[in-house]
């Protein structure tokens, strides 16, 4: 349910499971502070229900992010993107962020509207970044870290 008192944060986490166990700290603790929205693939209802019940999820699954075929734009499924891009406008963030320093996130973040965007830029994405945390730490954990600490969110020790 959410918080009108609260400022609106976008959270994208579009890769693998893996990726979304790491992230669940980083969205628990910012459900204290916003009203949160997680941009993740289908699997992530699972750690939502258990690990972060107060967020809600947007499915979505990248076509950047598979396996096979990636590259090849034109099989894209251009009318789901839209659907999932409308979707995110309509959360209306005030902030958004990732933890990847990947320039479609990025372009994300820019799409859905938040005034705020903080990430780890890369090959000129930047430019789509309102707080660019520039280097990236070797391991996720630690990027949502900083990511926390720009958003001045405090994270438990794991």
């Amino acid at each position: 349910m959410a918080d009108s008192s609260k400022s609106r944060l976008l959270i994208l986490e579009l890769w693998g499971v893996g990726d979304v166990a790491l992230a669940s700290p980083f969205i628990s603790a910012a459900t204290e502070a916003f009203d949160v929205t997680v941009v993740a693939k289908p699997f992530a209802r699972a750690f939502q229900r258990r690990f972060w019940p107060a967020a809600r999820l947007v499915e979505m699954s990248g076509p950047w992010t598979a396996f096979r075929g990636k590259y090849r734009l034109y099989r894209w499924p251009w009318r789901d993107l839209q659907t999932a891009l409308h979707a995110l406008r309509t959360t209306r963030p005030d902030a958004a962020v990732s933890a990847r320093h990947d320039p479609r996130d990025h372009m994300l973040m820019w799409l859905s509207g938040a005034g705020q965007r903080v990430g780890f830029g890369r090959a000129g994405s930047s430019l789509f970044l309102t707080e660019d945390l520039e280097v990236v730490p070797v391991h996720r954990y630690d990027a949502w870290g900083k990511v926390a600490a720009a958003l001045h969110i405090e994270l438990r020790p794991q």
